[in-house]
């Protein structure tokens, strides 16, 4: 008879992983409020010189996010509101034709002399 283990389990580590420590440094603050990203961060961020950050300042902190980064969150938060095989863009796109098609009904009606044919 096969008796199950209950209790600690060497498969289900990773919740319980311990995180890298923090990447720190001290920088300058340069003309115009300038500051240099350090290149090691720069990197572990994924970031390039043009790049777009995220610049929130919160209890005295100020943290900077990749923009991609914040974009795959918002994306990862709102996906419990996708519907499967619904494409948001197709019904988007069918609800603005829509929209310009009653405006255009709207028009007709709303000015019926513009939609006679004008004799010659």
């Amino acid at each position: 008879m096969t008796r199950q283990r209950k209790g600690f389990s060497e498969n289900r580590q990773s919740e319980f992983a311990a995180k890298p420590a923090p990447m720190r440094a001290f920088v300058e603050i340069g003309k115009a409020g300038r500051i240099v990203v350090p290149a090691a961060m720069r990197a572990a961020m994924g970031v390039a010189e043009g790049d777009k950050l995220s610049v929130v300042y919160e209890d005295g902190e100020l943290r900077l996010e990749s923009q991609r980064r914040v974009i795959a969150r918002v994306q990862r938060s709102l996906a419990h509101l996708a519907v499967p095989g619904v494409s948001i863009v197709d019904e988007l796109i069918a609800d603005r034709r829509r929209e310009a098609a009653a405006g255009e009904s709207e028009t007709v009606a709303d000015h019926p002399a513009d939609s006679k044919p004008r004799s010659a």
